[in-house]
């Protein structure tokens, strides 16, 4: 809350984050990330400022601004009846909340309002005096206590004075208010103030620094946060220049020598004491003061004169978001030069990227952005800032129209790599509600590491520019060090249950295991890290900042472990919280000699309550010390109440003083959501079952569920009372009112809907063009926004009087089943029997239906694997509800499966309904294609077929409806592939022996997809109703279609429905006909979304889900061709396989952060160490060996293209067919391998456990890796963390230059004849080792070569360096050929004065010249002082001599 006089006028403020920025106050209402441009001076007098707030213990606030609830004319109301109405109205909000029903009407939130209002005027006297009379003279049960408490609580914390805040002081120093719930009142505070003065602040800074505070982890951090906050507002470049009230230059002073050195002196503490924790809490501390000298504070740590962690770094560059608002210029200076800066860590230069979009960049700025992403070396960077400008550039609403056309001025300079959603993203949206003159902006970005595809960091939040007053909605920021240490350290503790004693260890390969391979590379697994992380969010009225990191989640684990023989007895939990989301007052005098005013609120009721109790077996405190036991079975019974309630009150009118009176006009609109309930929770892992029951919580006449109305109103009201009864509702049309009762007779349950209004129920007209004129998200968002004021109520409740059975039970269950073939086929009655209509029984018994389900589910499927999801919802004994849905397949089959069967039945003695039952079968034949071979996927015929059967009805009155739909590749498809520029490329390819490479995968893969679809639909027996939907839909469909539609009338005695569907060449448009008996129509060229194609288009080979997941995050394949090599990040180079055995990949296990655990990990993957080495046979073929864990597979290949592979498993030969997959499984038959024979004469050998794929077929090897293994790879296929140029990284983490050089580094010695191995060898260890930390530069220039100097200059390698690596310096060589001035593309090497080459090398180099004038040997100026012309295109070539390597002298 503010309290602002312009001109006369009085206007307070509650913005939910204490901004105010209304467009018409100039300097005295400022936002934090605005500026002055466009807005009219007003006369900065000393008369036009309130004087400041006198304050003595036992004298009211003088704030002349409540004149609503205070002063009028100098007249007070009397204080004992003030004193008396806040005791009257907190025990009225008390009962009222108690029986929630009456909430809405009421006016529980209305008149918390009020009891706020109150309180404003109150003196700190009055404060204690009110909280002795309502808890100190009477015993009161311990609900009505508790609710007393809240409410009172509540409404002193949103009152916003100084008293107030005094008394919660006193609160917290007594101990009354301790740890979470202290930490939440506090952390509404900074939005709720009234007058930010001097003594305020004090009194919140010596709070803060108390002992008590301190003490207690959660209060401390949200009593640190809520003071900087508290401090950023009352800055006096955020309110007025002479501050509100004081003297700005003062309170600048004050924040300069007082606060600012205690965060920065208590951040040192926690750096030195390396207390991860703290130092995040006082980095986000000297973040949100917003004050520009945080830039002094944090400069010695970026530069590295204090050390910190990388993700500390990051939580400095995080930490800059409000002085981002309002320092933009000087904000982004800083940002952009850590941006530029290539060799600072890709999370810092993405965190700045996001910052530097929210500084309001200029044009200049995010083209030099856009060009660079063409030369960015970092994926992740240059994916960031693509993502950023292409979203920043579709914005169209007046708050954003600015940041819109600079981001279009930079879209063509962008570079045309695509980047999937591994890669760092930003997404922006902003829409316009142009009724109410309202935008509103959402924005989401995230933080990509090289360890895994989850998000490292996330960042959310959405605004609100309501005709000029802008406000922070809501926000939510979630940051970790790396998401997969964090999953990985919490795996880390969770111990598995031993149900099995173990089968003793098999006896090891003597030729091959993993650790002879890795011993042979010195390949060594990566030390656990640190997990460090923190949450900052919006939420429940204030903003609350959770910092983490090894300690803080053992913490919560040994709660855990405490907590269990509380959860055996049961716990109780309650929760209650009042507060206002925003608030508005404006009040002036008119010349009428009446008070205009106007006010808007959203006062907000939330709470949450109940108990729980439960046991697990085993249970968690079993495990070893700071670890988890995960149990077998969890048995749970919830008690919960969970309240939201919310009102949005708009008013104006006018005030007549001398009869203390107030015409009001205005509009209120509730939101109300309820539920009580009572669960029983029953989870057998082992059985893969989910049981539950529940009911309502208690039985009252009706339980009213959700409610949402909205009512215009007129009011005369007496300011000395505090009645809500003189609201007089307005009816201007006529009200429509519904009434219908649900489910008495189908769960016996009884929900009642009550409908009123001045529209007709369910206007689904309205409806539709509601959404259709908003934005989606804005619906989702702000439902309760609409385009005029409407009178409405609809209320769901449940009619207890009405219910007719006790619980409602739901059994969820989960069954997979591999199919054992006997070799007999079963007869053509047997399959009629349930294929021929559709319709097929199932018992109602479940593991009777399971038996029955699987068999007819993989029936004539060969090794066919059926997946079967199970529900079952039954109300007593009243009725049962069955849902059943299975899917079968198989890897060796072209048939495929699913059925679904849904059964409603009455229990047994009751006989009140008809069974009904629906049934459906799905079955496809799809082809197994070529995968790997380009000429064999063109020539090879993808035809597929689908049947379908549904059946549904009750007794014999069943309608069915039978598919027979065939899918099909067009000619016209098949010549458009032929003639692309990329099935061309493939071509050329191909003729020299690489048939696997990115270019050819992919035509490949589009080669077997379908683009022309028919069905033929016959159906009986479908009731009228059911035809009349499907004509609804069709006639939806046409209006949508318009003008893209004909249609023809017919006439036809054909009873069949024909469907077609034809897709261009290009799959961007499709043609979609329908011919019925009665009319045929026709939906030409519909566009096609690009993220649609992989949904709506078909493969043989590929699922829709499998091609979307594709086209969202694309497959890592390594691909070893005959003489081109690929990488898992899909770098390319010549390459052609020796006669000594290579490793293409190795990857061992994740670290683990307890190495002192004896125990099994719950979730740890079997065979976590991979190793896949070939090499080239005798036959001028290739040769494969592949380790997964304990396993060994070695595959030789075919003497001649008839014969089989020479397989053998662990020293056992394996025989493989095209109609059977070779399947090891583990212990507890978990399956961990699978081998099998394509058609196509490939073997696929694939770990599902392990996350490694791979295909072979003699002359070329395929390697496929799941994101588990993400950076946690080495060898010739790279190290798959996502970044192309670091991909020659031996094990010792040096990237080396030369590809032969990288691939002799992963070249086993042992039993290696070829000399020239053993050389190259030799070579590679004497070459200096260069790793990714020897790219950075310590100096960052601008355009004219000059050094930037402002606050950032960092070595992110903050180590020393040895005396080798001093030697070394990069400079732009430069030429003068032809009378030009020539600069090399990239810096080359240079040894420094103190040291001297080992030798010289000559090599052809890239230079970008301009003509050599004024403009040239001005270029020639800068870069002989270190400057950089920045990325160009070559434009001239020519051969150069620099060093190979520098070496001291």
């Amino acid at each position: 809350m503010k309290w602002l006089y312009v001109l006369g006028f009085v206007i307070s403020i509650n913005l939910g984050d204490g901004s105010f920025v209304p467009d018409y106050t100039s300097k005295f209402a400022k936002n934090e990330g605005s500026t002055n441009s466009g807005r009219p001076k007003i006369p900065e007098t000393e008369g036009f400022l309130p004087p400041s707030p006198s304050f003595e213990n036992d004298h009211k606030p003088d704030i002349t601004s409540f004149f609503f609830f205070d002063t009028i004319e100098g007249n007070s109301l009397p204080e004992g009846e003030k004193i008396s109405s806040v005791i009257d109205l907190t025990k009225q909000i008390a009962s009222e909340i108690a029986k929630p029903n009456a909430i809405t009407g009421m006016k529980t939130l209305s008149k918390f309002n009020a009891a706020t209002r109150i309180i404003r005027t109150l003196s700190y006297k009055q404060l204690k005096l009110i909280s002795r009379r309502l808890f100190e003279n009477e015993a009161k049960p311990y609900e009505t206590h508790f609710l007393l408490w809240s409410v009172f609580r509540d409404a002193v914390s949103q009152a916003g004075t100084r008293h107030a805040f005094l008394v919660i002081s006193d609160w917290i120093m007594e101990r009354r208010l301790v740890g979470e719930e202290a930490a939440e009142i506090l952390s509404v505070i900074p939005n709720s103030i009234a007058v930010p003065t001097m003594e305020y602040m004090n009194d919140f800074f010596n709070l803060a620094k108390s002992e008590v505070v301190t003490s207690q982890k959660y209060l401390n951090v949200s009593a640190i946060l809520s003071f900087t906050s508290l401090v950023r507002n009352s800055m006096s470049n955020e309110i007025s220049p002479e501050g509100i009230p004081g003297n700005s230059s003062s309170t600048d002073k004050v924040i300069v020598e007082k606060y600012l050195p205690y965060l920065a002196s208590q951040l040192k503490d926690a750096a030195i004491k390396r207390d991860s924790t703290n130092i995040q809490l006082y980095i986000r501390a000297l973040g949100n003061t917003g004050h520009k000298e945080i830039f002094n504070i944090f400069e010695q740590y970026l530069q590295g004169k204090h050390s910190l962690s990388d993700f500390q770094r990051l939580t400095i560059i995080s930490s800059l978001d409000k002085i981002s608002e309002i320092y933009p210029t000087l904000t982004r200076t800083l940002l952009y030069n850590i941006y530029h800066n290539t060799g600072e860590t890709q999370e810092i230069r993405v965190a700045a990227v996001i910052q530097i979009m929210k500084a309001n960049p200029p044009a200049e700025i995010l083209q030099r952005m856009a060009e660079f992403t063409n030369y960015e070396p970092n994926n992740q960077v240059a994916s960031i800032v693509k993502s950023a400008i292409e979203e920043a550039a579709r914005l169209n609403t007046p708050w954003t129209q600015k940041l819109a056309e600079n981001a279009k001025s930079a879209l063509n300079l962008l570079t045309t790599r695509e980047f999937g959603i591994q890669c760092s993203k930003s997404f922006i949206r902003s829409f316009l509600s142009e009724k109410y003159d309202t935008e509103y902006h959402a924005d989401v970005s995230y933080i990509q590491q090289r360890d895994s595809v989850i998000p490292s960091s996330l960042f959310y939040n959405h605004k609100i520019n309501m005709g000029g007053l802008k406000t922070k909605d809501f926000q939510i920021k979630f940051m970790s060090s790396s998401s997969d240490d964090l999953l990985n350290f919490i795996l880390d503790h969770i111990a598995k249950y031993p149900q099995k004693s173990h089968s003793p260890p098999k006896e090891k390969d003597t030729k091959w295991s993993w650790d002879k391979v890795a011993n042979a590379i010195n390949f060594k697994l990566n030390q656990a890290k640190d997990v460090e992380g923190n949450l900052l969010i919006d939420t429940l009225g204030g903003g609350r900042f959770f910092p983490f990191d090894n300690n803080s989640i053992k913490n919560i684990q040994d709660e855990l472990k405490r907590s269990t023989y509380s959860f055996r007895e049961g716990k109780k939990f309650n929760f209650t919280k009042l507060y206002n989301q925003r608030e508005v007052q404006l009040s002036f005098p008119t010349a009428t000699g009446l008070l205009f005013y106007f006010s808007f609120s959203e006062p907000t009721l939330f709470q949450l309550n109940g108990q729980i109790m439960g046991k697990a077996h085993p249970d968690f405190s079993f495990g070893e010390k700071n670890e988890i036991l995960m149990p077998v079975s969890i048995n749970a019974s919830l008690e919960i109440d969970y309240l939201y309630s919310s009102k949005i009150d708009g008013k104006l009118g006018f005030v007549v003083p001398f009869n203390h009176q107030a015409y009001i006009s205005g509009v209120e609109k509730n939101i109300f959501t309820r539920l009580p309930v009572y669960s029983h929770l029953d989870i057998d892992f082992q059985q893969t079952t989910i049981a539950t029951k529940f009911r309502p919580l208690e039985f009252i006449d009706k339980n009213k569920m959700f409610e949402c109305s909205s009512n215009a109103y007129t009011e005369v009201h007496d300011m000395r009372s505090w009645s809500f009864d003189d609201l007089q509702i307005l009816q201007i049309m006529k009200t429509h009112n519904f009434k219908q009762t649900f489910g008495s007779k189908a769960i016996g349950f009884t929900v009642d809907l009550q409908m009123e209004g001045q529209h007709e129920a369910f206007d689904l007209g309205k409806l539709f063009s509601t959404v259709k004129r908003n934005n989606g998200l804005l619906n989702l968002l702000y439902p309760s926004y609409e385009d005029a004021i409407d009178n409405h109520n609809l209320t769901l409740s449940i009619n207890s009087k009405m219910v007719k059975t006790k619980f409602a039970k739901l059994l969820l269950t989960y069954s997979t089943k591999m199919k054992v073939n006997d070799g007999k086929k079963k007869s053509e009655k047997e399959k009629k029997s349930y294929t021929e209509n559709g319709k097929f029984e199932l018992p109602t018994e479940r593991s009777q239906r399971f038996e029955q389900l699987h068999k007819k589910a993989s029936d004539g499927i060969t090794e066919g694997q059926s997946t079967i999801i199970d529900a079952e919802l039954s109300f007593d004994e009243y009725c049962n509800y069955v849902a059943t849905g299975a899917y079968s397949s198989s890897p060796v089959s072209e048939d495929s499966r699913f059925m679904m069967w849904l059964h409603k039945f009455s229990s047994k003695g009751v006989n009140q309904m008809k069974p009904f039952q629906v049934s459906l079968q799905i079955d496809s034949k799809m082809p197994k294609v070529a995968l790997s071979n380009y000429e064999q996927a063109l020539n090879s015929d993808p035809t597929s077929f689908v049947n379908a059967w549904l059946s549904y009805g009750q007794d014999e009155e069943f309608a069915e409806i039978s598919t027979r739909g065939i899918l099909k590749r067009s000619t016209k498809r098949l010549e458009f592939l032929k003639n692309h520029a990329v099935s061309k490329a493939c071509v050329k390819n191909t003729k020299v022996g690489n048939n696997i490479q990115p270019v050819c995968r992919n035509v490949t893969n589009n080669a077997n997809i379908l683009d022309q679809y028919e069905f033929d639909v016959m159906h009986k027996n479908v009731p009228e109703c059911c035809k009349n939907m499907a004509y609804k839909a069709y006639s939806l469909a046409r209006h949508l279609a318009y003008p893209k539609i004909s249609e023809n009338n017919l006439y036809t005695s054909k009873e069949k429905i024909n469907f077609g569907i034809s897709f261009a060449p290009n799959l961007k448009h499709l043609d979609f006909s329908i011919e019925t008996p009665d009319f045929s129509t026709n939906f030409q060229n519909i566009e096609v979304g690009q993220m649609l194609i992989p949904l709506v288009v078909s493969h043989p080979e590929y699922s829709r889900i499998e091609r979307f997941t594709q086209k969202l995050l694309p497959s890592a394949v390594c691909s070893v061709d005959e003489r081109m090599m690929t990488t898992f990040d899909n770098r390319q180079f010549h390459y052609k396989m020796g006669n000594c055995w290579q490793i293409l990949a190795i990857s061992g296990p994740k670290p683990r952060h307890r190495l002192d655990s004896t125990s099994v990990r719950y979730f740890q993957t079997d065979n976590e160490q991979i190793s896949i080495a070939a090499r080239k046979s005798e036959s001028n073929r290739k040769e494969l060996v592949a380790i997964f864990g304990e396993n060994v597979i070695e595959v030789k290949p075919r003497k001649h293209k008839k014969s089989n592979y020479i397989v053998q498993v662990n020293n056992k030969q394996v025989k493989l067919s095209e109609k059977s997959e070779h399947i090891l499984t583990d212990d507890e038959d978990n399956v961990i391998l699978k081998i099998g024979l394509s058609p196509n004469g490939f073997i696929k050998i694939e770990g599902p456990r392990s996350g490694m794929r791979i295909i072979y077929d003699e002359s070329r090897v395929e390697l496929y890796a799941s994101n588990r293994l993400r950076n946690r790879i080495r060898g010739i296929c790279g190290n798959f963390d996502g970044e192309d140029s670091n991909d020659f990284m031996t094990t010792d983490r040096c990237i080396l230059k030369d590809p032969l050089h990288f691939v002799t580094n992963y070249t086993l010695h042992q039993n290696c004849s070829d000399p020239r191995v053993k050389e190259m060898s030799d070579k590679v260890s004497k070459i200096q080792c260069t790793t990714e930390t020897d790219k950075m530069s310590r100096a960052v220039y601008d355009e004219y070569g000059n050094k930037l100097s402002l606050m950032y200059d960092i070595n992110r390698n903050r180590e020393k360096h040895d005396q080798t690596r001093s030697c070394k310096s990069h400079i732009v060589r430069i030429v003068e050929p032809q009378g030009k001035a020539c600069f090399s593309i990239r810096p080359r090497l240079r040894c420094r004065s103190h040291c001297k080459a080992t030798r010289e090398i000559e090599e052809t180099v890239d230079f970008h010249c301009f003509e050599n004038n004024l403009v040239g040997k001005q270029w020639i100026e800068m870069v002989k002082k270190g400057g950089n012309p920045g990325p160009k295109d070559a434009n001239y070539r020519e051969k150069i001599k620099y060093p190979e390597d520098c070496v001291p002298k």
